[in-house]
């Protein structure tokens, strides 16, 4: 089982080398999804994700997919998007755990080699931030 610590790593790298754990097979966790960035300014990306939010089904609305607003299944989302488009998509996505915050278990494990949000010169948003103004009202 590898332990990734999203603390300040940029979403889309993390999830890139998540996706190539799950294809050998293996079990993955991550904590700290909601400190993860998306690079871009905060009010583009919530545009963006607001979007997909509010898309809906011209024949029938209820059959519309439906986008996330708490961080961890928002950070599974992201995932699940670089996942093969088959049916063994469903089967990698049960081996990841996201959570918000470390629980007890993970205090002390986990890794944390990826790049950091400190790389970026452009502005950036952390998952927390993004999610809050989508209407994610913290616990």
């Amino acid at each position: 089982m590898k332990v990734y610590d999203a603390d300040g790593v940029i979403a889309g790298r993390l999830a890139a080398q998540i996706v190539k754990d799950l294809k050998k097979n293996e079990d993955v966790v991550v904590v700290n999804v909601e400190k993860a960035v998306i690079s871009g300014p905060l009010t583009r990306t919530v545009k963006v994700y607001a979007d997909k939010r509010n898309m809906t089904n011209k024949s029938n609305p209820e059959h519309a997919k439906k986008f996330p607003r708490r961080p961890d299944f928002f950070f599974k989302k992201i995932v699940s998007g670089m996942l093969p488009k088959t049916s063994r998509r469903d089967d990698l996505l049960k081996k990841l755990k996201a959570y918000v915050g470390v629980p007890k278990e993970y205090e002390g494990q986990g890794k944390n080699e990826l790049k950091k949000k400190e790389a970026l010169r452009i502005r950036h948003a952390s998952i927390l931030e993004i999610t809050q103004k989508l209407g994610f009202k913290a616990y």
